[in-house]
């Protein structure tokens, strides 16, 4: 999360970025981790629209790295299907691609410190000693390598077609898990309409994570350029869902708009004063009944 407030500082004024946090970690660490790429997608798009005055109209990019990246892309099928808007961009990294499956050895039911040694050796992870930071974040790491094992994404078809998206696919050179020649396969989910805009890169000199690359962080700036002058060149793009959303039970996303959010919070500054007058007047009404 740390490195999304550090890249806000970088942005045009009108890009908004939002961390996606999941159940489990940071401030939902007393929230059970979720076992199910499927059923954390579903949940997670539940958030947003509880989050936001109107849901995923406006103009957005979504970033998934590792993990995320299965979680953005199941969140870009999920999204569609529901008949909102997709991302004006899509990016992924440090991933294969999702129908490829897993190629090494699950390790999500190794014991605590096989565990961290497995995690070092793919991903350059830190080993944590610490006892009590042991007991939370074992948790939610087990949650998503069970995640990664199980998942498997739905058959495309007629109704559910390859995503209408340009999507940019990115791994870093030294990275043990994911060979840059892999990254190929991302196209396979693209439709044949969008797949010159279809493009993999290799971020020089860097291990899986690679959050504060100036290469990488450039091209996250050229993605974010590309998508404004897109708004800027057809004009309005927010949309309406294409059917009426179902009640359902994201990725890190940035918004190419603070409409929303401004919105949402003029809502709550109203709500909270409603709330004080209403306390006011309660205490009145207790005074004058104490008399």
């Amino acid at each position: 999360m740390l490195a999304l407030l550090q890249w806000s500082r970088n942005f045009p004024p009108q890009v908004q970025v939002i961390g996606i946090q999941y159940p489990g970690r940071g401030q939902r660490f007393e929230e059970k981790s979720v076992e199910d790429i499927k059923e954390l997608v579903h949940l997670l798009i539940d958030d947003i629209k509880n989050f936001f005055i109107e849901p995923l109209y406006i103009p957005y990019i979504v970033y998934g790295h590792s993990f995320g990246a299965l979680c953005a892309y199941e969140f870009q099928r999920q999204i569609r299907n529901l008949g909102f808007p997709i991302a004006l961009q899509f990016i992924v990294s440090g991933r294969r691609a999702p129908h490829t499956g897993i190629v090494d050895s699950p390790i999500c039911n190794l014991p605590e410190r096989e565990l961290q040694e497995a995690c070092l050796d793919r991903y350059n992870a830190q080993i944590i000693t610490d006892s009590d930071l042991i007991q939370l974040t074992i948790p939610p790491l087990r949650a998503d390598l069970t995640a990664i094992d199980l998942y498997m994404p739905d058959t495309y078809s007629e109704n559910d077609p390859p995503l209408d998206i340009a999507l940019t696919a990115m791994v870093g050179e030294n990275d043990k898990m994911v060979p840059f020649k892999d990254l190929n396969a991302w196209g396979q989910h693209v439709n044949k309409e969008r797949i010159e805009e279809f493009s993999t890169i290799k971020i020089n000199n860097a291990p899986h994570f690679f959050y504060d690359n100036v290469q990488f962080l450039q091209v996250i700036m050229n993605k974010i350029q590309t998508a404004l002058t897109e708004i800027e060149e057809k004009g309005d793009l927010v949309t309406k869902p294409a059917k009426k959303s179902q009640p359902i039970t994201q990725t890190t996303q940035v918004r190419l708009t603070q409409e929303s959010q401004q919105e949402m919070e003029t809502k709550e500054k109203e709500k909270k004063e409603k709330k004080k007058k209403k306390k006011k007047d309660q205490e009145f009404e207790d005074d004058y009944n104490l008399c």
